[in-house]
């Protein structure tokens, strides 16, 4: 009996990481190009991939936002705060020369 789309899913579980997506994608990327198939099981990949393309393209759009942020808060934070600040008697070790 020829399998269904709802048999494929329930083989397959959905990544959950950014890492686990990619490797589904790149997985049925390799499906598609490398094997003849139905019309049918290859569109319900080709509908998958686009899924996990567009999953992992947010992620990364929220990533790098994320990562914007925190360099940017980053360069307004002064580098020492008073109980941080390095002791006035504290001499750097001088290199013999």
């Amino acid at each position: 009996m020829p399998k269904t789309k709802a048999d494929n899913r329930e083989q397959t579980p959905s990544p959950k990481s950014f890492e686990e997506k990619m490797a589904r994608l790149e997985e049925i990327v390799r499906v598609l190009e490398g094997q003849d198939r139905p019309l049918e099981e290859s569109m319900a990949l080709f509908e998958e991939g686009m899924v996990l393309s567009n999953d992992c393209r947010d992620i990364l759009e929220k990533t790098e936002k994320k990562i914007t942020l925190l360099l940017s808060r980053e360069e307004k934070e002064i580098p020492f705060s008073e109980d941080e600040k390095p002791d006035d008697d504290f001499q750097a070790p001088v290199s013999g020369a």
